[in-house]
């Protein structure tokens, strides 16, 4: 496991990402996995925690993530998933990297899973955040919400899936 999944001390005080008005969350209980069964990408797990500002663990926050599909399209039926932290703060998601897009403007995005946030004992607004993939230089280059605080550490595990480490700080 890397160190800042480890020890938090160093980790920043917020991830990068704004706060945005109360959102609607699906009553889900837990994710198991975003895509579909016929999907050929990588399979990966994500494992993290929620944090508050002060660097204290969230316990029973509501996560919604969401992600391209194969084509690099958002659908509403599918690569959307919700789960809520557990005592610890503890989350993880199964799903498969996601794929580049251009978006309405025609600009490149990097590979991201969004992950909207609600812990209404911290805070009444919705913290939104996008985590970044390993690799696609030339995305990240031109991609104007491309952040490296922002990008997830994975671990290659023996059956070619990947596992990876990212922690969520509320501002």
């Amino acid at each position: 496991m890397p160190q800042a999944v480890r020890d938090w001390s160093d980790a920043p005080a917020v991830t990068l990402g704004e706060t945005v008005p109360e959102l609607q969350f699906a009553q889900q209980a837990e994710v198991s996995r975003l895509h579909s069964a016929t999907d050929q990408r990588t399979p990966y797990t994500l494992l993290g925690r929620v944090f508050d500002a002060e660097k204290n663990l969230v316990e029973f926050a509501h996560l919604n993530f969401w992600q391209t599909d194969e084509a690099g399209q958002y659908v509403e039926q599918g690569y959307r998933g919700a789960v809520s932290a557990d005592r610890a703060g503890r989350f993880s998601v199964a799903t498969v990297m996601p794929t580049a897009y251009h978006d309405a403007e025609g600009v490149l995005r990097a590979p991201h899973l969004h992950a909207a946030v609600f812990a209404p004992r911290v805070s009444r607004q919705v913290f939104e955040t996008e985590m970044f993939f390993p690799g696609d230089r030339v995305a990240k280059l031109v991609d104007p919400g491309f952040a490296i605080e922002n990008e997830i550490e994975f671990e290659l595990q023996s059956d070619g899936s990947l596992l990876g480490y990212f922690n969520i700080f509320l501002g």
